[in-house]
């Protein structure tokens, strides 16, 4: 009967485990993807100094690492039926879970901080000043298609940024139908909402999951 019992916890073990590998490797490939993301990084560097979101994306990278690494520690753990991986699974899974609980919350918590920042860096970005968020701002204007924080009439007529051009037009700075007719604050705003959700739902559900 014991032996039986053993059985089942091992075949319990191994199952959870595969599937909190497959859990680890999918967290940390969408935080590979966050980090390689062309439009998600301009938006990183357009905010200077803020650190927030790209120590988010770092720990998402962590988090998927860590339980990646627990699962295989499991796995191998439970397999071998060596109680020392086992010891040490159940403290990987104890720091991945409290770790999962706080990445949570800093999200849900720092998402209107976030957001609220984006916008005075933006208005901060269309003045140009000398310290390359212009360059930034023109990143952002031909990534999301978009010109100025509301709309072209941010910009004085003569002074609107090539960034802002379709191209299917050769802008000439007289000619505003030439440029993006939508701000680029709502656009941006969007998507990060979007991705900021998706954070969230994902270091929750491996929580609850775990």
């Amino acid at each position: 009967m014991k032996e039986e019992f053993c059985s089942c916890v091992r075949c319990f073990l191994l199952v959870f485990n595969a599937i909190l590998m497959f859990v680890g490797l999918t967290v940390l490939g969408f935080g590979a993807y966050l980090y390689l993301d062309p439009e998600m990084q301009a938006y990183v560097r357009a905010t200077g100094n803020y650190w927030i979101l790209s120590y988010c994306i770092y720990g998402l990278i962590g988090l998927g690492g860590i339980t990646l690494i627990a699962s295989l520690v499991g796995c191998c753990g439970s397999y071998h039926e060596n109680s020392c991986l086992l010891g040490t699974y159940f403290v990987l899974i104890t720091i991945a879970f409290s770790l999962h609980i706080a990445a949570s919350l800093i999200f849900y918590l720092k998402i209107e901080l976030i957001l609220a920042h984006l916008q005075s860096e933006m208005v901060i970005g269309q003045t140009r000043v000398p310290d390359g968020r212009l360059q930034i701002m023109d990143v952002i204007e031909k990534r999301f298609q978009c010109c100025g924080v509301h709309g072209p009439s941010d910009y004085d007529k003569l002074n609107i940024p090539l960034s802002c051009c379709r191209p299917d037009f050769d802008c000439n700075s007289l000619v505003i139908r030439g440029y993006y007719p939508f701000g680029c604050l709502e656009t941006v705003r969007s998507f990060m909402q979007q991705r900021i959700v998706m954070l969230c739902l994902i270091s929750a559900s491996i929580a609850v999951f775990e």
